[in-house]
């Protein structure tokens, strides 16, 4: 049987073997090709779609064409699909399990399938390695893992001011910004309560960029006699270290 399509967006069924060919302005919206029957497609207008055998079965559908097919979807295991010269599929579905390369008695027209089941085959990246849905893309960067490991502290006095001064020296390793919390007779905050500087408690609260690779200075400025707690977290890339605290007195001996 031999069909033509003379419309735009014809649709055709193949039942039986057919020839299915366009004239003038038609074009090929979609074939079926059921289950036993052996269709040729003589045009050379892309093709929407095309299905291939009926669900569930195994008696074979053949389709023989050229043209550039944008979607193909396989029903039937013993299918198949011959190319021919310059023939290319844009997606193919194919049932659960079924071997792509069976689909083709030519085990080249594989290589003119652009993706199955959606994702680009390793064929056409081949063929096609400037496509950017082809770049495999780069691997996360590696960010290390803060930590703060040590907060020491000394105590001095301004002479002419009385105020006394607290120089803290943070250890740490892997961060690029500190940041602080002095608490008042409050528990442990985690370690996002440091960095926003509303941990429960909080008297002062700050951030300082690091300028060193291990150590860095918080010099900071206290009343006489009352004893505080210092939280630290470090910063990396995104990432918080744990939280690390100190308690100290700042007070001068007599």
């Amino acid at each position: 049987m031999k069909v033509t399509c003379e419309n735009v967006n014809c649709n055709v069924e193949a039942l039986v073997n057919a020839k299915i060919g366009v004239d003038g302005a038609g074009t090929i919206s979609g074939i079926i090709v059921h289950s036993g029957a052996d269709a040729e497609y003589t045009g050379d207008k892309p093709i929407q779609k095309l299905v291939l055998g009926d669900p569930n079965t195994t008696i074979g559908a053949t389709f023989t064409g050229s043209a550039n097919i944008e979607n193909v979807t396989v029903n039937d295991t013993n299918g198949s699909i011959t190319l021919k010269s310059k023939g290319t599929i844009g997606n193919l579905i194919l049932p659960p399990g079924m071997d792509p390369k069976s689909l083709f008695p030519n085990p080249g027209d594989l290589n003119n399938v652009a993706e199955i089941g959606g994702v680009r085959t390793a064929s056409y990246c081949s063929l096609n390695p400037s496509d950017s849905s082809c770049r495999t893309p780069a691997p996360p960067v590696s960010v290390p893992t803060p930590s703060v490991t040590d907060v020491t502290y000394s105590v001095g006095i301004d002479p002419e001011t009385s105020a006394i001064h607290v120089n803290f020296v943070v250890t740490f390793q892997n961060a690029s910004k500190l940041y602080y919390v002095i608490v008042n007779d409050a528990g442990v905050p985690n370690a996002d309560a440091v960095k926003d500087g509303n941990a429960a408690g909080t008297i002062d609260s700050g951030s300082i960029d690091v300028t060193d690779s291990t150590n860095q200075e918080i010099p900071l400025t206290f009343e006489n006699g009352y004893e505080y707690t210092i939280y630290v977290v470090a910063e990396n890339g995104g990432r918080l270290s744990d939280v690390y605290g100190q308690n100290f007195v700042p007070m001068i001996s007599s």
